[in-house]
């Protein structure tokens, strides 16, 4: 290298002029720029460079190496080193050598052996750099070892590419921009998007092979598998059935995974839904694996229970008895519409100013600038409820009381009738009390976490408040506690469940019926156990003989249940001793062959005397245990899975009860480049998609269901 300077400034002298003229000045003073040794540098080169024909191979053609392309590849691994940002572009000479002058403190090194001064100086030894500067320059100097050992595979990066595609809805014409290949060459030159068929193949494989994998892991689960549907539409108001898994995996975590997304034969009637069911079912290989399924609220849904049952009830366990769960975040929702009328009275003038104030610019204009005297904070536009959702009155009350002052202020001031003092306070009510119920929606609806064992405490805070005097303080929650009322007894009042005694002509629908899974689910929950379910029949019964019957058939059920799993696991365990057994037999007899057998049957009869012996008392040894104690942060399945040693026969049975949910995960309308694709791309998308979930935010999912349970309780129950 001090060769080559030395030439370079001893001809420069006397035939610059002609470099200009032949255009190599410019790569000739490139090559004077410090080059070190780039290890992937040299592998991305070598990899397009051919031997045999002395030359590169690139996508666009063969091409030669020139002089320019030494001295680029020199140009940029200067430029990639990043601590040439502070120092001056034009290198000084000094005694001959080429140094480089420091931006902060003027300071000149030598660049003869490469950049490690440089970098020391500024790490370290610079007076005249502000701290941040050099801390964010440090950062940059601690390179992970995987990143200095990195090598450019276009392969891995066309896989990582289709996730990001699927995952981030992208559509495929978004593939074609002409700006997307440049910019993807300003970080990897070599790499090059493919077309949007091909893209869409990728796509479509990449959801087939997530497919067989899913497939797999949901045939092989020792518990049973728990379903949700919903129907989602398109923006052609078309409908499609979605259907959803819910499993607990071997590591006791709870999954949720798409498994169907089809159109639905219109009219969405009863027949319609169980077909697809048992296709969605029967494609997956689990039609012996279902234990519950979580509907919506209405007769078709109901209907198609009633089918599956019917026609599948000898693949169903116990004969699909506690098939049907009903959403109970729908349920919820006719509570509250129920009251809507009653609320949108209480409200009207609160409304009918926002609604006036909202119709024309400048009125809100006048309306902002008196918030804005006020210290609030100006709106781009008014939030107006929707009559069909109650959650959206909930929001546009809230948002009035926040600007109640202001409204005041520009009815006067409009010569608008403004609320009373009296109608604000109902407003305040109102508010409190939806918002108690969209918390509660919202803890019932997680789909991430588990939520079943939370049904009891729902009901029951649901229930007092109803009929708490305390809790009913104005004459506006008196009314709307007796109008709830009724409805709630239509559909959650266990009182009417008593199994021994006639049922009511009032409840004679399977739809209104109350699930005993439900109750069961509570009971798995250490925090509660069987005193739980004592404490709500006492609450809900007065009589102590019912509480009792009640308790003791719940008990029963929890028996039947786990008898069931407990023969499944020995009759698992014979299936291997016969397999143990038929090795044995089939090899040569011998003089101590039948000796050995002997041994190996009582070794194995020994063995399942110790397995019944030790598991027939699971559930007696777990109501043994004490209560546990835990708060907003409870992890039910994290505490199940510790206990796998203690409680192994009914780690299945208890991981089917708890991966059940309360709601289906809600429908959702496609946009127009989603619904113009075909039937297969759309449900290969729609599906992987959700089983590329990253859990980022899942633990603030679970934090945050459980707390709102818990602040809505505490609303409700006082």
């Amino acid at each position: 290298m001090e060769g080559w300077v030395d030439w370079y400034k001893r001809v420069e002298q006397a035939h610059g002029s002609i470099w200009q003229v032949t255009r190599i000045a410019d790569a000739l003073t490139l090559s004077l720029a410090p080059m070190d040794k780039d290890d992937n540098l040299l592998r991305s080169i070598g990899y397009f460079w051919s031997n045999s024909l002395n030359y590169f191979l690139f996508g666009s053609g063969p091409m030669t190496p020139t002089l320019m392309d030494v001295a680029m590849v020199k140009h940029l691994r200067h430029a990639q080193s990043n601590v040439w940002e502070h120092f001056e572009k034009s290198l000084i000479e000094v005694d001959g050598d080429l140094n480089a002058a420091c931006k902060y403190c003027g300071l000149k090194l030598n660049t003869k052996s490469g950049t490690s001064s440089l970098r020391g100086h500024i790490a370290n030894a610079c007076q005249g750099i502000d701290s941040a500067t050099r801390k964010r320059f440090k950062a940059s100097m601690n390179k992970q070892p995987h990143e200095e050992n990195f090598v450019f595979d276009p392969q891995i990066c066309r896989k990582a590419m289709n996730k990001f595609i699927i995952h981030a809805e992208i559509p495929f014409l978004k593939l074609e921009d002409p700006y997307l290949q440049p910019w993807i060459n300003t970080m990897q030159p070599t790499f090059h998007v493919r077309g949007r068929h091909t893209i869409c193949s990728d796509c479509l494989k990449k959801y087939e092979d997530m497919k067989k994998e899913l497939q797999t892991e949901l045939q092989n689960l020792d518990s049973h598998v728990c379903l949700t549907s919903d129907i989602w539409t398109s923006s052609q108001n078309i409908g499609y059935m979605v259907v959803t898994a819910h499993y607990v995996d071997p590591e006791f975590k709870l999954k949720k995974k798409i498994i169907w997304f089809k159109e639905l034969e219109y009219p969405h009637l009863g027949y319609a839904i169980s077909d697809d069911l048992v296709l969605c079912m029967t494609d997956w290989g689990i039609r012996d694996k279902l234990f519950t399924l979580t509907l919506d609220n209405v007769s078709n849904n109901t209907s198609a229970c009633e089918l599956l049952i019917k026609s599948h009830k000898n693949e169903l366990l116990f004969e699909g008895e506690h098939l049907h769960v009903r959403c109970s975040a729908h349920i919820l929702n006719i509570l509250v519409q129920d009251v809507m009328r009653l609320i949108h009275s209480a409200i009207e003038k609160i409304h009918e100013l926002l609604k006036y104030i909202d119709s024309s610019v400048s009125r809100l204009q006048a309306f902002n600038s008196i918030a804005s005297g006020m210290g609030l904070r100006p709106k781009a536009g008014i939030y107006l409820d929707i009559p069909t959702r109650w959650n959206s009155t909930f929001k546009m009350v809230r948002e009035a009381l926040k600007y109640k002052a202001a409204l005041n202020s520009y009815a006067h001031r409009s010569y608008e009738l403004a609320p009373s003092e009296e109608e604000w306070v109902k407003a305040e009510v109102i508010c409190e009390f939806l918002k108690a119920f969209e918390e509660l929606t919202l803890a019932v609806s997680a789909h991430r976490t588990p939520t079943a064992h939370m049904f009891l405490p729902l009901v029951l805070c649901i229930r007092h408040a109803l009929k708490d005097l305390a809790w009913q303080s104005t004459d506006l929650l008196k009314q709307v506690a007796t109008t709830m009322h009724s409805k709630f007894e239509k559909y959650w009042d266990p009182s009417e469940d008593n199994p021994y005694t006639e049922s009511n002509p009032r409840r004679k629908k399977k739809e209104i019926a109350f699930n005993i899974a439900l109750v069961i689910a509570t009971f798995l929950d250490p925090r509660r156990k069987l005193g739980y379910l004592k404490f709500f029949y006492k609450k809900v019964w007065n009589d102590a003989n019912k509480v009792d019957i009640l308790v003791k058939h719940v008990l029963e059920w929890i028996r039947k249940y786990f008898s069931a799993y407990e023969e499944r696991c020995a009759s698992e365990s014979c299936v291997v001793m016969t397999l143990v057994a038929n090795e044995v037999s089939s090899k040569s007899e011998s003089p101590c062959l039948g000796k050995r057998k002997l041994e190996e049957e009582f070794a194995e009869y020994m063995t399942q005397e110790q397995f019944d012996q030790s598991h027939k008392s699971e559930i007696d040894a777990y109501l043994e245990e004490n209560v546990e104690k835990g708060g907003d942060d409870w992890d039910i399945l994290a505490w199940w899975k510790c206990k796998s040693d203690k409680y192994p026969v009914s780690q299945p049975w208890r991981a089917t009860f708890l991966q059940f949910l309360l709601a289906p995960c809600g429908g959702r309308i496609l946009g127009d480049h989603r619904s113009s694709l075909s039937p297969q791309m759309l449900e290969a998308l729609i599906c992987a998609k959700d089983w590329l979930f990253i859990t980022n935010d899942l633990d603030v999912e679970a934090a945050g269901s459980s707390k709102s349970f818990e602040q809505a309780n505490v609303k409700l129950y006082g």
